[in-house]
């Protein structure tokens, strides 16, 4: 989802982890789910759940789409000031009118602009590697088991979407980036890297279009290449 949400760290997470991941073209991508080697129940150390509005999504050429969802957090120790995370993602999406399609492409030619109708779910994860040093800074609203923030959804407020651009302004805050809540990104051996990562959007015409609940496709976005698309392409009566 990195120019990026789901993010403006080099972490690559929030702003959105959801947003500039690099892509490789691959119209066999498929949705995976991630186990990190070495991960047994006693290693695991943060167990958390939080829920999210108001995120902006990427695709190919712009961000284009807000994002609501219930991420899942799991971190495990696989050794010294080293660990593993597999986050998981289960939420819905709300195109923006006149943004690029999550798939427009110039070589070869595909996509199209967005009527903003287009709206469905959206799942996927996302394995991390992380080095450093574990320092929880605020346990109260970022638990390393629970809900984070007592379970109120944090909002993004992503907004200011230019069309063919990754402009984007999400003030949201420290509430952004969980791996800053959960490790010290300061410290000297801190590093992160992305290892793999895939979500899987399926698209409809939602209220008000000219074609509720007719399809607008299906956009697989992953670390082994994206495939597909969201558009609306109903003609209107």
């Amino acid at each position: 989802m990195q120019q990026n949400a789901h993010a403006a760290s080099t972490s690559k997470q929030p702003v959105s982890v959801l947003h500039q991941h690099p892509r490789v073209r691959n119209p066999n991508a498929v949705l995976s789910a991630y186990t990190c080697t070495g991960a047994v129940p006693g290693n695991l150390v943060i167990n958390a759940t939080e829920s999210v509005t108001n995120d902006a999504d990427s695709g190919q050429t712009n961000y284009w789409a807000l994002d609501q969802y219930t991420r899942n957090i799991k971190v495990w120790n696989v050794g010294s000031d080293s660990w593993c995370a597999v986050v998981t993602y289960k939420g819905t999406f709300q195109a923006q009118a006149g943004q690029q399609s999550p798939g427009t492409s110039s070589n070869p030619p595909s996509g199209g602009i967005l009527s903003g109708y287009e709206t469905g779910p959206m799942n996927g994860a996302i394995e991390d590697l992380i080095t450093g040093p574990l320092d929880v800074s605020n346990p109260s609203k970022w638990p390393l088991t629970g809900k984070v923030n007592s379970g109120t959804p944090v909002n993004y407020n992503c907004t200011g979407f230019t069309p063919g651009t990754f402009n984007i302004s999400c003030p949201g805050g420290g509430d952004l980036d969980w791996v800053a809540a959960y490790f010290d990104q300061s410290a000297p051996n801190y590093s992160f890297t992305t290892t793999a990562y895939s979500f899987k959007y399926i698209g409809h015409n939602g209220p008000g279009s000219a074609h509720p609940g007719a399809s607008d496709g299906v956009w697989v976005d992953a670390n082994t290449g994206d495939s597909g698309d969201i558009l609306d392409t109903s003609n209107p009566k």
